[in-house]
């Protein structure tokens, strides 16, 4: 099977069946019972914990521990955890809303390369395949930065990819944006 530029595979409706499924599904795997996933890691801990220091501090640009500044990582993971701080409180579930979060959207992004380039039902396959993985699974209940880079980058090689494939500037734009993306929840590897 090779890449079929175009090639949707239905009038649309399949795809919309499938996307409300693949929604579903990421609710159950990365939502429900998420409460009851106590923080315990200690990689876990120091976000956390950090994250509510810089509410406590009033201070959204420094990150702190145990009252020192620490700069183990850039802002914008606690910048995530707070604002689910924010929104739910400072509860585990909100601790792991971020990365249930964009495990759903790494989903989506493999259903609709995979839709995009192979057809529907290896788009929709992948991205089941990818939810249900143990190490989706587990990333996507971590308080810890991968999600949040997965996400971008596989943003990044997809509108990348395409821009290749279809010879169009502006999706190589995404992908910089995407990749300047990636920098900011873990620095550099981004």
């Amino acid at each position: 099977m090779g890449f079929d530029v175009g090639r949707t595979g239905d009038d649309g409706r399949t795809a919309r069946h499938h996307i409300i499924f693949l929604l579903l599904l990421g609710i159950l795997l990365y939502f429900v019972g998420n409460s009851s996933l106590c923080i315990t890691d200690p990689v876990e801990s120091n976000y956390t914990l950090t994250a509510k220091e810089m509410i406590a501090a009033g201070d959204l640009v420094s990150p702190r521990t145990y009252g020192n500044y620490w700069y183990d990582k850039p802002v914008f993971f606690y910048w995530e955890l707070i604002a689910a701080f924010e929104a739910f409180g400072q509860t585990d579930f909100a601790a792991r809303f971020f990365p249930g979060l964009w495990s759903v959207v790494i989903m989506l992004l493999t259903y609709g390369f995979g839709r995009r380039w192979f057809g529907e039902r290896v788009g929709f396959f992948a991205a089941i395949l990818f939810g249900t993985s143990v190490e989706g699974w587990y990333v996507g209940h971590a308080v810890i930065t991968d999600t949040t880079l997965v996400a971008a980058l596989s943003g990044m090689l997809i509108a990348f990819f395409t821009g290749y494939m279809w010879r169009e500037k502006r999706w190589y734009y995404l992908a910089f944006a995407l990749a300047g993306v990636a920098v900011l929840p873990t620095g550099p590897i981004g």
